[in-house]
């Protein structure tokens, strides 16, 4: 069992929820990996309430991640050490399963490591923080909307009737590609295993559904999906959608045995493009901090730095380069590693 360090932690710096996409999502629940890199974040209010049963059953389907019996979630606090970079501290015993996570920072440490900041493993996520939406998947590769065989829509129009499967208005509505065929190229793979779906995969009619123009725009956007494992419960990940007025659950079961197949992809993919990412250094990556460490700290004049009133010290970097090597100097001999 790995030992977290307890404490208030403090202090901390003015960023380490300050990111471009926390401020996107206004979101107020922010989930840390060991070494202290934000790893997920959410508007507990847009997205509802989540147990830590369901969170682990999310990552998972994003990667294989493990479950409730090698994984603690605590609650935590955080001080800052090296630019951007933070230092966990839990403050509280670990989440049951059943608990429901109210906003803060917590933890996601990995029982019996050897790491004494709870953690060796590499975070399955790094390499999915930039995936895009579905419709920015298109637009990235010049794509345009999937065609869709009359065959298919006669099909669908049987199956489903004319009404938009989540609102069940009748206005506007239109067969929509539950995720467009197109798009495969941009569906990230589970770490170390194959691809999930070819393009010839996805064209069937089990991944088609009727949706209303608006709608359909937010699915393609990612802004919303479908949990099947949770009695097809709606969730919604960006407040565009909660102004849809979108039912909890979708009103009418998929009577398509192969649509629960699907959905769990549009799915997989909102909870990357939705609950993924939020750490500052994205928006302010180490090979930049370096670069303007040097300059700022050993600058061609010869002097131990540049002067205060130039402009550089008032930039996100300046400033945290600043009360690292100025303001609270004695974590110097303290550094998170």
């Amino acid at each position: 069992m790995s030992t977290i360090p307890t404490g208030t932690g403090t202090p901390t710096s003015q960023f380490e929820h300050a990111s471009k996409l926390v401020k996107s999502r206004s979101a107020d629940t922010f989930i840390w990996w060991p070494h202290a890199r934000m790893i997920a974040c959410f508007n507990s209010v847009v997205t509802g309430p989540i147990t830590l049963e369901t969170l682990l059953r999310w990552f998972n389907q994003i990667d294989d991640f493990g479950g409730i019996d090698i994984v603690e979630l605590k609650r935590v606090s955080l001080k800052a050490h090296k630019p951007f970079r933070y230092q966990l501290y839990s403050t509280e015993n670990a989440l049951k399963s059943s608990d429901t996570l109210p906003p803060g920072d917590y933890g996601y440490f990995l029982t019996g490591c050897s790491d004494k900041y709870g953690g060796d493993r590499p975070c399955p996520f790094w390499g999915k923080t930039s995936v895009g939406s579905l419709g920015a998947i298109r637009r990235q590769f010049s794509l345009l909307e999937d065609d869709i065989q009359d065959s298919f829509r006669e099909t669908v129009s049987v199956r489903d009737g004319v009404r938009c499967m989540f609102t069940e208005s009748d206005d506007s509505v239109d067969v929509h590609w539950i995720t467009p065929p197109s798009a495969y190229m941009g569906i990230p793979s589970p770490m170390g295993k194959p691809s999930l779906i070819s393009e010839e995969d996805l064209k069937e009619t089990s991944n088609l559904l009727p949706m209303r123009s608006d709608i359909h725009e937010l699915w393609d956007s990612n802004s919303f999906s479908v949990d099947v494992d949770d009695e097809y419960r709606i969730r919604i990940f960006n407040q565009d959608a909660l102004k849809a007025e979108l039912p909890p659950r979708l009103k009418t079961v998929p009577t398509d045995k192969y649509m629960s197949a699907y959905l769990r992809i549009h799915f997989r993919q909102t909870l990357i493009v939705g609950l993924l990412g939020g750490d500052i250094s994205y928006d302010h990556s180490p090979r930049e901090v370096k670069r303007m460490t040097k300059a700022l700290l050993n600058p061609e004049s010869g002097e131990n730095h540049v002067p205060f009133d130039d402009d550089r010290w008032k930039t996100d970097i300046g400033k945290e380069i600043f009360r690292y090597n100025f303001e609270e100097t004695s974590q110097l001999e303290t550094e998170a590693p």
